[in-house]
């Protein structure tokens, strides 16, 4: 009654990984270790690291009857990095939220060389707040320091009209401003915009 479409989507992953290892040679032995008072294990690993992530966590889609858009999204990862070498965990996690509208405007008439196309005119603003640190974690003096991170805020405006099925125009503008967490890296904004024109060979 109120929609065309109406699309929820959610989906996760998780992947460990061991950096390198190699057979111990003591394996076995009923004696323990000297240094750690524990005894052998059968293989030594450098690092491990776990990488989980929803991409989306979720995800709404919705087209509304009068050919408007909306769009909802969130995003959430994070990846472990345990180094045996040095006692050290590395963290690194990124939260990303993004909201996006569009409108289709139907059989909108183009004048090219007197001659009239009518084709859809394709609006979309989508704007999205990332965010993203990475923590090193010293296991043996219980101690977290945070060595870099941002907010990344962006705003990207398009706007495109199919001419034919070869030719198609498209007008944007893309802002996107970094503010780092950290002191040794400077805030910076990024500003595009321009017209494009895509040329596809059947």
């Amino acid at each position: 009654k109120y929609f065309q479409s109406f699309n929820i989507n959610h989906s996760y992953s998780c992947i460990y990984g061991v950096g390198s290892y190699v057979s111990n040679s003591n394996f076995g032995s009923s004696t323990p270790s000297i240094i750690s008072s524990d005894f052998y294990p059968e293989y030594d690993v450098s690092a491990v690291s776990i990488k989980e992530s929803f991409n989306p966590l979720i995800n709404v889609n919705m087209v509304w009857k009068n050919s408007f858009t909306t769009r909802f999204e969130i995003k959430r990862s994070r990846t472990l990095s345990l180094s045996m070498t040095n006692s050290q965990l590395s963290e690194q996690s990124t939260q990303e939220y993004v909201v996006g509208f569009g409108y289709r405007f139907k059989h909108l008439p183009f004048i090219i060389k007197q001659t009239e196309v009518k084709n859809n005119l394709n609006l979309r603003c989508d704007f999205s707040i990332r965010k993203k640190n990475s923590i090193i974690r010293k296991i043996q003096e219980e101690v977290s320091q945070l060595t870099a991170g941002q907010e990344v805020v962006s705003l990207k405006l398009s706007a495109d009209y199919t001419l034919n099925n070869m030719f198609n125009l498209r007008m944007y503008y893309d802002r996107i401003v970094n503010d780092p967490y950290v002191s040794l890296a400077f805030k910076t904004t990024n500003t595009n915009f321009g017209l494009s024109v895509r040329f596809t060979l059947l």
